[in-house]
Parts: structure tokens; C-alpha cells; sequence
């Protein structure tokens, strides 16, 4: 096809350049700035199997060029993830210019007791850390996100920085703190949680998720739990990361109560935090709202 010399069309509101003939001519961008990839399943360390996460970039042809990471935990109550499911979600964040990472943590149907999943997530964040270079991070801006179990993992690696019995070996040169967190209906406490297990749950997760986390009863593992509830991390003393919350007051898995008192008790020992309510949402459902995205992305550009 020959085209003809490019012209204008003044008449037009917009202002697009055209070809004599009519066609409308767009721009391409040589930086490739807008153009994004997924690399799959890598693999961040070898427990008894390979843990992995799935990370998307920009393709970048500035390879100098540093990007604020994003480590997602997707929630699958402590159970086997969908880690793959909340990629076209988290993808509008890659084009805003974050690398995102979902990353995958020991399973409670496999054996992966507390505080398997927190120190799988300190682990990824530590791995990103090591291969910055490779994934072009921004090491100093670090964010985490989660939902439903995945949401107390990220708020426990968030307020546990310096925690010993949460750390692992790998990557032990490198650190797992984060400049700011979100939790998306995500659990405080286990013990008004198990209250909350009706039959049909428990039938639901294909057993007590909670009991499955711990190995056992609760009455029977009293100082594991008491380990993994947020409240004990929380102290008017101590630095923490600034903390959004968003959780549906219609949620019939994690009970939007458990977000008033964390972000309570937050508030109470003067740290930053914001709550958001979502009217008529339930666990997830109804929640990942254009409204709600929108206050995310405000959040992580004040913090991040």
C-alpha cells in the first residue's frame, strides 16, 4: 500500500493526523514503555519442593532503569493457591510502572505448618532483593499485598521485620522489610476466627483450614497461635510500615471485624493505617472494584 503525504484534519476536536487518503496514522514508541511480560514459575527456593512465583515486568530497553516491586500472596486459606489467578488483576499495576510478584508458600495440605507461609513470603521478598539487577527492582521500594489468608501472611511479614524465628537461611544478606503493606480482608486473630467455622465452611475448605494451619485444635496449640496473631507484633514503640485495609461488610469467610480491630489497634498505638468498607462486599466478590483499585494505587504512590 502506497501512502500519501500525512496531512491534518483542523476541522477535527482532536487534533489526529491523518493521510490524504483518509487513513489515520498512530505513533509507535521506540522505549517500548507501555509493553509487558509475564516470566513464569521461578523458582525463589527448594524447600521439600520448589516454591515459585510468577513475576510480570515492563520490556524495558533501558535495562538501568529501576521499578517499585509489588509481592502479592494470593489467599487460599493457608491451603493449596491459584497463585496464577490474581495475574489479570495485579496486571493494570505492571503497566503503572511496578513489577509485580505472586509468590507461592508451603501449603497446609502438604505440611506447611506456621509460620511456614511467612517465612516462604520474607524468603521471595529476600530473592527479589538478591536478583534486582536481573528483575530491574527498586530495592528501597518494596510493597506488600495479600487477600483473605494470604492478607494476614503479607500483615505478618510486614510487622515482623527482625523477627528471628520467621527468618530463614537463604538469602540471609538481604533484607525483608517493606515500605508499606496492603491487606485485603485478611485474618487478625485465630481464635474469634474458629468461632466463625460453621460446618459449612469447614465443608467448603474441605476441613478446618485453621486447625489444618496449626496441626491440630487450637486448645492444643496455644503458643503457635498466639505467634500468629497480628496483635502481638503491634506496640506503640516500634516502627512499622504504613498499612491499607479494605474488607467487605458482607463477607462470610473472614468476618469484617477482623480488619476493625486490627486497624484499631493500629490506630491506638499511633501507626499509620486506613480502613476502607465496602459496602456489600464479600470475600473478594464484589470487592475489586475500579473504586477500590483506585485508592490502592493512590496508596502505594504516597509510600512506595
Amino acid at each position: 500500500m502506497n501512502l500519501k503525504q500525512v496531512t491534518y484534519d483542523m476541522d477535527r476536536e482532536n487534533f489526529s493526523p491523518m493521510t490524504t487518503d483518509g487513513m489515520k496514522v498512530v505513533y509507535g514508541d521506540r522505549t517500548d514503555s507501555f509493553r509487558a511480560t509475564l516470566i513464569p514459575d521461578i523458582v525463589y527456593v527448594e524447600r521439600e519442593r520448589p516454591l515459585h512465583l510468577q513475576l510480570m515486568k515492563l520490556v524495558s530497553n533501558e535495562p538501568q532503569k529501576k521499578y517499585p516491586l509489588i509481592v502479592y500472596v494470593q489467599g487460599s486459606g493457608f491451603r493449596k493457591q491459584e497463585y496464577f489467578k490474581p495475574i489479570p488483576q495485579l496486571a493494570e499495576f505492571v503497566h503503572e510502572g511496578y513489577v509485580v510478584a505472586s509468590v507461592e508458600y508451603r501449603y497446609s495440605d502438604e505440611g506447611g505448618l506456621f509460620p511456614a507461609q511467612v517465612q516462604d513470603l520474607k524468603t521471595a521478598i529476600r530473592f527479589l532483593r538478591a536478583h534486582a539487577e536481573e528483575y530491574q527492582i527498586d530495592t528501597a521500594r518494596i510493597a506488600l499485598w495479600g487477600d483473605s489468608s494470604g492478607g494476614h501472611t503479607v500483615a505478618l511479614s510486614a510487622l515482623s521485620e527482625g523477627v528471628e524465628e520467621f527468618d530463614m537461611p537463604e538469602y540471609a544478606e538481604q533484607s525483608s522489610a517493606v515500605k508499606c503493606c496492603v491487606d485485603f480482608y485478611g485474618v487478625f486473630e485465630f481464635e474469634s476466627m474458629s468461632e466463625t467455622m460453621t460446618p459449612e465452611l469447614i465443608e467448603y475448605f474441605e476441613g478446618d483450614p485453621i486447625e489444618k494451619l496449626f496441626g491440630g485444635p487450637l486448645c492444643e496449640h496455644e503458643n503457635e497461635v498466639r505467634r500468629a496473631n497480628l496483635a502481638g507484633y503491634v506496640n506503640s514503640e516500634k516502627q512499622l510500615p504504613p498499612f491499607l485495609l479494605v474488607h467487605g461488610d458482607e463477607d462470610a469467610k473472614v468476618p469484617f471485624s477482623q480488619s476493625v480491630k486490627f486497624y484499631n489497634l493500629l490506630k491506638e498505638n499511633g501507626h499509620s493505617v486506613e480502613l476502607y468498607k465496602v459496602k456489600g462486599g464479600g470475600h473478594g466478590n464484589r470487592t475489586w472494584t475500579p473504586e477500590v483499585m483506585k485508592i490502592v494505587k493512590e496508596f502505594l504512590r504516597a509510600y512506595l
